[in-house]
């Protein structure tokens, strides 16, 4: 029920777009899928939306790269 309301919910989206553009509206389908895909784990796993949990997504995000680029830097107490 989760995964069809947030689809729907995405989908008006698309019509409203659409209307409101006279019929001419890009979609760009892979943010809109990563968005839907995000949004559907968020909502079934932590109870929440993806617009609220966003920055947490970011944070993590901002650590993965930071992680990969600055890695050899970090040590860790018992890792050699």
């Amino acid at each position: 029920q989760v995964m069809v309301g947030l689809t729907m919910a995405m989908v008006e989206e698309w019509y409203q777009g659409i209307e409101s553009h006279n019929g001419e509206f890009e979609i760009d389908m892979e943010k809109s899928m990563v968005a839907l895909t995000a949004d559907i784990i968020a909502h079934t796993q932590f109870g929440s939306s993806y617009e609220r949990g966003r920055k947490v997504f970011q944070y993590l995000e901002e650590l993965k790269e930071f992680v990969f680029k600055h890695g050899h830097l970090l040590t860790i107490p018992g890792m050699r």
